[in-house]
């Protein structure tokens, strides 16, 4: 027997809001922005698998250029063995330029020293496969001590799509409405709805993490993965 779809177009999210809430149909456009921004806040903070991904080619200045459509930056990344292996945030990575090139001998594009040691008394915190730094000023991000041409960005969107129709999860439904509950009592200088919507804003999102959380099979595997028969200290 069919069942109800687990997708919504941002639309329908809207016009069922208004809907529920009896809102005036005039108000479309004004909910409609709400719920690209509950959109937006789940997708980034509580929501798993929506992640972007795209491969970038390392400029001569040793840089990748944000994508237009980026948001929140979640990992750069290169693929070893079937399997992601992510670049370390360097903070101190000189991102100057002379000239609008770097320049060596102004300590511009160096790769970073760091010397390692295999065996028991060797020490972690070295990357071998890179570090890079955010320019978000610049809209770019600088890639240093790697031997690649390329590396992959990991990257959250706002989801909502320009030219054709967004959809919506069903189990993010709940949440964006009580988002734009919020937001219009909010906006309208209603604080005692504000702060009621507020929490109940909370108890969705609790809801829909519990839904994104790790199952206990996910849980089991990670802790069997550090255990060995060695004594433990």
């Amino acid at each position: 027997m069919a069942e109800t779809n687990g997708l919504k177009s941002l639309e329908q999210v809207v016009n069922e809001f208004l809907f529920k809430t009896k809102k005036p149909k005039d108000e479309y456009f004004r909910f409609f922005q709400f719920a690209i921004d509950g959109t937006r806040e789940m997708r980034m903070l509580h929501m798993k698998g929506v992640a972007k991904w795209v491969k970038l080619n390392i400029s001569a200045n040793g840089t990748i250029a944000m994508p237009t459509d980026y948001v929140s930056f979640i990992g750069v990344v290169v693929p070893i063995e079937g399997q992601f292996w992510y670049l370390t945030e360097k903070e101190n990575l000189v991102i100057t330029t002379t000239g609008g090139v770097i320049d060596p001998t102004e300590g511009e594009g160096v790769d970073i020293n760091d010397s390692y040691y295999l065996g028991y008394p060797g020490s972690g915190g070295i990357n071998r496969e890179g570090y890079f730094k955010i320019d978000e000023r610049n809209r770019r991000i600088w890639i240093n001590s790697t031997d690649r041409t390329d590396v992959t960005l990991l990257y959250n969107s706002s989801g909502v799509n320009l030219t054709g129709t967004t959809y919506v999860p069903q189990r993010a439904v709940a949440p964006i409405h009580t988002f734009m509950l919020a937001k219009d009592a909010m906006f309208t200088g209603d604080a005692n709805m504000a702060s009621y919507y507020a929490l109940e804003l909370t108890k969705a999102i609790d809801i829909l993490k519990y839904v994104e959380a790790p199952s206990a099979i996910e849980i089991r595997d990670v802790l069997y993965s550090i255990m060995n028969p060695l004594p433990q200290r």
